[in-house]
């Protein structure tokens, strides 16, 4: 595993901020949506039915607010009834705040590695295959098929990220994907904010994987950072994508819990 050099704590925030700028951009699109900041915690509503649209993130509650905190975020997003998780970094405050959601009812969901990748003399791979970038509408429509067949999601999931950016990429996002005998296999997307270039949206269609496009979709969001002038890259790591961000050089800076509410009958 390679060692940590870039800031920890610059590097924690980076992680927790990039996805929250890029959600309260998205939620300006999406129909519905909404966001605010109240009592230290950001609280984004996309509106559309999955806990990764709708979320409490960036917490840092005031001491002596905890209760009332809690309990606005909670009921905030009860209002909108859809699911929603509160994502809780290692430098989130108050430190018990994981204790603290348990006790109001929340359980813990799941546990995503937060990393970063040092720019600093990065080299761009030599072979990048057949690479496109979505630069108008009609490839952002490509783009957004593939991401949608990837991650087996419905097309009004897909929307919520393609709103913003009809006709491609700007000056803050930029989207890739590469095809495989003239198919697109593979998609990722960079979206420039709080310092970093931060990476979503890295998906492979099940049939094409474990053949590298997944790493070929990577390294062009960290070539797009390069020459952006972005001296580092992050992500939020799922299970399955850990071993491939590790070996291209990713390292993990802060731990990102999901707490969701109970389901009926557990809390």
């Amino acid at each position: 595993m390679m060692e940590a050099v870039l800031r920890p704590n610059r590097m924690a925030q980076a992680i927790e901020r990039n996805p929250d700028s890029l959600w309260r951009l998205l939620a300006q699109y999406a129909k519905g949506a909404s966001s605010e900041v109240r009592y230290g915690v950001s609280m984004v509503a996309l509106g559309t039915p999955h806990q990764l649209f709708n979320l409490a993130s960036c917490t840092r509650i005031p001491f002596g607010q905890e209760d009332e905190a809690i309990a606005y975020t909670i009921e905030y997003f009860a209002q909108k009834g859809k699911p929603w998780s509160w994502q809780v970094n290692t430098i989130s405050e108050p430190r018990d705040l994981k204790e603290r959601l348990v006790a109001a009812g929340l359980v813990h969901s799941h546990d995503n590695p937060g990393m970063a990748y040092d720019l600093h003399g990065y080299r761009p791979q030599a072979d990048q295959g057949d690479m496109r970038e979505a630069i108008d509408a009609g490839t952002m429509n490509i783009w957004l098929d593939t991401a949608l067949a990837a991650f087996n999601m419905p097309r009004e999931f897909g929307q919520t990220i393609a709103d913003p950016f009809p006709n491609g990429g700007t000056q803050v996002a930029r989207f890739f994907y590469v095809c495989d005998e003239g198919k697109p296999v593979a998609c990722s997307m960079v979206y420039f904010s709080d310092g970093v270039a931060g990476i979503y949206t890295v998906g492979t269609l099940a049939d094409a994987r474990r053949k590298g496009f997944g790493e070929k979709v990577m390294h062009s969001c960290l070539a797009a950072a390069v020459e952006a002038g972005y001296d580092a890259a992050i992500l939020h790591a799922t299970k399955m994508g850990v071993l491939l961000y590790e070996k291209m050089g990713f390292v993990e800076y802060c731990t990102i819990s999901s707490f969701v509410p109970a389901p009926h009958g557990e809390a």
